[in-house]
């Protein structure tokens, strides 16, 4: 059985870090990923809040999401270490450090996917984006950031040596 962690990585996420190109690493986008999915989860909240008026106000849900935010805050430090560690070209320690915790959000997005399957309310789809945007920034946060040389796509590559050749 293929372990489906490792193939979200090599086929999925590593891919897309590697297409980035010069202007923008893995780590800023799974920053962007994560700014997403906290925007997300305060249209949730917002959501939430106000259906105080209607008396039909979760409050698992509320405090669940003011947790999302501190969890948003520790991710967000969590990068900037990544990114501090990683090394172009080589193995990213947080890829296997992390395995548990992508694991878990997948697992996640796996529920929530079947709770939007039951009812396609506005919260829930929500909660279905802020899910995968958590996705990515863990996703992102583990892929292997390119070497400077390698890391410009073939586009700014092709451009480069055309403007150095005129």
């Amino acid at each position: 059985m293929p372990d489906v962690d490792a193939l979200l990585i090599d086929k999925l996420w590593q891919p897309l870090a590697d297409r980035l190109g010069d202007r923008l690493s893995c780590f800023d986008l799974a920053r962007l990923s994560l700014d997403a999915a906290i925007a997300l989860e305060a249209a949730l909240l917002a959501w939430d809040l106000a259906n105080i008026a209607s008396r039909t106000l979760r409050t698992a849900v509320v405090i669940g999401t003011l947790m999302a935010f501190g969890a948003a805050q520790a991710l967000r430090g969590q990068i900037a270490r990544a990114e501090r560690r990683a090394r172009p070209g080589m193995m990213n320690l947080d890829r296997v450090t992390l395995r548990p915790v992508r694991l878990l959000w997948v697992g996640l997005a796996l529920f929530c996917a079947a709770g939007l399957a039951l009812s396609a309310s506005i919260a829930a789809l929500l909660n279905a984006g802020a899910t995968l945007g958590w996705i990515g920034a863990v996703y992102l946060m583990c892929c292997v950031p390119m070497p400077p040389t390698k890391a410009s796509s073939p586009f700014f590559q092709n451009r480069t040596k055309k403007l150095l050749s005129a």
